[in-house]
């Protein structure tokens, strides 16, 4: 009697682990049961499996953000004049009376077309803004329209100045050019609160650049090693580093 007791209720127990049936109807409208094993997801493979989703977008972002030009910009730590300016993030101050220091930013690439700002938080005399081939001759603080090797910069009141091409004088005024390409938006000075847009194509070796929204100028020809520039004269002149779409 017992051991009947027994096998009723280790039946009971195995029937309540037993899965539900999954019935199917067929054409001839006979009714098949099959059973279905009872599956239960972990929390390590529910994790697992959220990874293998997110993990293909964030690449996608990833490569997103390579090719439209979005990539972290920063100042280089080679080339920026750190003795006379400094940088905090995207932001380099002038800190000494010394001539006009260098801050220098962009990437590596010696292809592709890369897009920045440059907004001026704060200008104390003289101020350039442009590109230019690394490594630059004179290394030391200077004017920047007093350099030996190729560059093109903007003036703060306009002017557009290009050096280091060969039979040429050390610095070039570009300002009949540029007049003609601008028209009555000609100078394209610039002052506190603006925001300096830079383009640099080295593929086809181009550069643009205009102030806020005003129209963009060209120049043709620039080395397809230069890298973007800042060259600040005052002391407490300041820039920060902005992100173009």
């Amino acid at each position: 009697m017992r051991v009947l007791l027994l096998l009723l209720l280790v039946a009971r127990e195995a029937s309540a682990f037993a899965p539900t049936p999954l019935t199917f109807t067929s054409s001839a409208s006979t009714r098949l049961s099959l059973r279905q094993p009872a599956l239960s997801a972990s929390p390590s493979l529910l994790a697992r499996s959220k990874r293998c989703v997110i993990l293909p977008k964030m690449s996608a972002d990833n490569d997103l953000a390579m090719f439209s030009g979005l990539e972290q910009l920063k100042f280089d730590d080679e080339g920026t004049d750190r003795e006379n300016l400094s940088v905090e993030g995207l932001k380099a101050t002038k800190v000494t009376d010394s001539e006009p220091a260098f801050a220098i930013f962009g990437n590596d690439m010696s292809s592709g077309v890369q897009k920045v700002g440059v907004r001026v938080l704060k200008r104390k005399f003289s101020m350039f803004v442009g590109i230019l081939s690394q490594p630059r001759s004179p290394s030391k603080p200077c004017w920047a329209d007093t350099l030996r090797t190729p560059a093109v910069m903007l003036g703060k009141g306009g002017s557009v100045y290009r050096t280091g091409r060969v039979g040429t004088k050390l610095s070039e005024y570009l300002g009949p050019e540029i007049k003609s390409q601008l028209g009555n938006a000609y100078p394209p000075k610039f002052q506190e609160g603006d925001v300096i847009h830079m383009e640099l194509d080295r593929d086809n070796q181009v550069f643009k650049c205009w102030v806020n929204n005003g129209k963009p100028f060209v120049v043709n020809g620039v080395a397809k090693n230069s890298k973007f520039f800042v060259n600040m004269e005052g002391k407490e002149s300041a820039v920060e580093l902005v992100k173009l779409d």
